[in-house]
């Protein structure tokens, strides 16, 4: 914004930083097709910078630039009685503009709150991932004004999830995913339902629910076998096709142990396929020896094994405690 300088040509004329120096000016360096009237959105930015000290490398820091966008907007507000910021579509085509406006002030506001109230810190730690993600923490995607909404209901996990999935293309968005090779996602419907699982913005399958009784109270966990690398994003869609009416309370990922791990034990003739294509973590063990075997260890309530079926693949006995528990026919 400040120090990338477009030629021109190739970029439009007449070239520069988008910020121009001592003016309220926005070079756009493809040109416009929204309006060239929309200054609040740069003195937002301008805002967010100096509140969280993202313009430490700029030549000419956000202070500077907020002050002069800013008089910019005010002025703007200053032309009408009822105080709006754009007189014409010509300055910002969006239909909502005001709206925006708003919206965007308040973001600056509570960002300036925020460090009055020395409530948020800065850091270079990592971001965790997380196996357990509750649903009203993620994000909505919705295109009604109605929109997907947090709700409340004692029986759900922290007493709240997120609902309301009605129109096409509504979503809920789940971000900083543990890496795992499955999916439960407990849920609330009032019907028999689909919707579309996403995994980093790619379209996995379509999950069906059924139906709990209701949207509260009674809750189901649905499993779903998907391979989700590290720190992804997860996100359940409306798509057509799909039958909507769901509140979802949270998701969790499988906890994964790979067939490498130091608690699997193999007994017999394996081979380890390290280059196992669309497999967790790219690899495999298998076996064509009668009699072989793998045991791993474990404390809980469940385990899930996850391997390939196809005609070319044999049975095992799967064993629990010693007591034989489900012959697999892979």
């Amino acid at each position: 914004m400040v120090d990338l300088n477009f030629a021109s040509p190739p970029y439009a004329a007449p070239g520069g930083t988008v910020y121009v120096s001592g003016s309220y000016d926005i070079y756009y360096s493809q040109g416009n097709d929204w309006g060239t009237g929309n200054y609040n959105c740069f003195n937002v930015l301008d805002s967010l910078a100096v509140s969280y000290n993202f313009d430490s490398l700029a030549s000419v820091g956000g202070s500077y630039w907020e002050d002069l966008h800013g008089n910019k907007v005010a002025t703007q507000q200053a032309r009408s009685t009822t105080g709006q910021t754009y007189i014409s579509s010509s300055e910002d085509s969006y239909p909502n503009r005001e709206e925006k406006v708003a919206y965007e002030v308040a973001t600056a506001v509570l960002a300036k709150w925020t460090v009055l109230q020395n409530d948020y810190a800065v850091t270079n730690a990592s971001v965790p991932v997380m196996s357990t993600l509750e649903a009203e923490n993620a994000v909505p995607i919705s295109t009604n004004s109605g929109g997907v909404y947090k709700y409340t209901d004692v029986a759900a996990s922290g007493g709240a999830g997120m609902g309301s999935i009605n129109s096409l293309n509504d979503a809920i968005v789940f971000q900083g995913v543990a890496g795992g090779p499955s999916l439960d996602i407990r849920y609330a419907a009032g019907s028999n339902l689909q919707l579309s699982l996403y995994i980093n913005g790619v379209f996995s399958q379509k999950v069906n629910f059924t139906s709990t009784g209701g949207f509260s109270g009674t809750y189901n966990t649905k499993r779903v076998y998907v391979i989700i690398p590290s720190n992804s994003t997860v996100k359940l869609q409306y798509d057509t096709g799909d039958f909507i009416g769901i509140n979802l309370d949270y998701i969790t990922v499988g906890t994964p142990v790979n067939d490498d791990a130091a608690g699997v034990t193999y007994t017999g003739t394996w081979t380890d396929n390290n280059s196992a294509t669309n497999r967790f973590n790219t690899d495999e063990h298998y076996t064509k020896t009668t009699g072989a075997s793998v045991t791993f260890t474990f404390t809980g309530s469940s385990v899930t094994w996850i391997g390939v079926r196809n005609t070319n693949r044999g049975k095992a006995n799967v064993y629990i405690d010693g007591v034989l528990q489900a012959v697999v026919d892979q």
